[in-house]
């Protein structure tokens, strides 16, 4: 686990390690959200977990910016249902 301070979309891709196994945004803005998404998924190793915290706490926000990505897809993943406010899914 590697805990870095500053802020994300500054700080992420010097920080990247090439694989991820498991991914959990607790981030509730849609531009914080699109951008992790986009930085963050093409290191998910196959298998691996996304979990988006603030999917439904937020739908305009972190709930739209997940479905937009989501759409981008080669083809969609099975979005689990945590519960009213969070989905996950693994990749493909």
């Amino acid at each position: 686990m590697h805990l870095i301070a500053g802020d994300m979309r500054k700080t992420i891709r010097s920080q990247l390690p090439e694989q991820i196994a498991f991914v959990q945004m607790d981030v509730n803005r849609y531009p914080v959200t699109a951008h992790l998404l986009r930085e963050l998924y093409p290191r998910l190793s196959v298998g691996g977990c996304v979990f988006v915290t603030d999917y439904g706490s937020y739908p305009e926000d972190s709930g739209r910016a997940t479905e937009e990505f989501l759409a981008t897809l080669p083809s969609m993943p099975l979005v689990h249902r945590v519960d009213h406010f969070s989905r996950y899914w693994q990749k493909e």
